[in-house]
């Protein structure tokens, strides 16, 4: 999962190339201190396509087979920008060189997009999230990053039951299993919802920042 899409480390695209990795690509302009301020944009979505549209080229001539979209809620978006971004998620589901269509992941949960907008806390901001994770699936996100499992698990089934649950879950199979893992006195549940064209990855962590997003967003 690298935030800069290979902009911080010249060596991670051949690396994740070579070895055939998983890999997911965001956007974000600058780093932590100086994102905010970058946040000029002529249309925030079509910039970020030809974000992508670039990275796409250098992980062909990289070797990057098997790359995961994340638009990047948070970074570097005003507040205004990240709604036009979810309202127009689907815009990302383009052909791009190597990898076809990607999968999409969207990590919105407890972000100052619902917080600032509303003046609350972020960990008031769990009913907001779950609207946005809802928004979300039905606009077409593949995977979503979350912190609160139980409740996320829940949005997702109504989801399911919104497309029509007994059909789909028989159709496809849904299966669901949790893993935790304990790093020094870090937490992480990761719950993983698959089929044959829907993978949603749900995160909880006690450490919100250092586990989830490093930049705190």
């Amino acid at each position: 999962n690298d935030i800069s899409s290979g902009q911080d480390d010249p060596q991670m695209l051949p690396l994740v190339g070579k070895l055939g990795l998983k890999y997911i690509a965001m956007h974000k302009r600058g780093d932590a201190r100086t994102m905010q301020s970058m946040t000029d944009y002529d249309d925030v979505v079509e910039d970020v396509i030809g974000f992508f549209k670039e990275f796409a080229v250098k992980a062909q001539e990289c070797g990057v087979r098997n790359w995961i979209l994340d638009p990047g809620f948070g970074f570097a978006k005003t507040v205004s920008q990240n709604y036009i971004m979810m309202r127009d998620l689907r815009r990302f589901r383009l052909p791009y060189p190597s990898v076809g269509i990607p999968k999409i992941l969207v990590g919105v949960s407890r972000k100052s997009m619902i917080y600032k907008a509303l003046d609350i806390t972020p960990e008031e901001s769990l009913p907001q999230t779950q609207v946005l994770h809802l928004k979300a699936l039905q606009e077409g996100a593949d995977i979503l990053r979350v912190h609160d499992v139980a409740e996320a698990k829940r949005t997702v089934e109504v989801y399911w039951r919104l497309c029509g649950s007994d059909v789909f879950q028989e159709k496809y199979g849904v299966r669901a299993f949790v893993e935790q893992q304990v790093h020094d006195r870090k937490v992480r549940n990761e719950a993983v919802f698959f089929s044959e064209n829907l993978e949603i990855r749900l995160f909880k962590s006690k450490v919100l920042q250092d586990v989830v997003f490093p930049f705190g967003m």
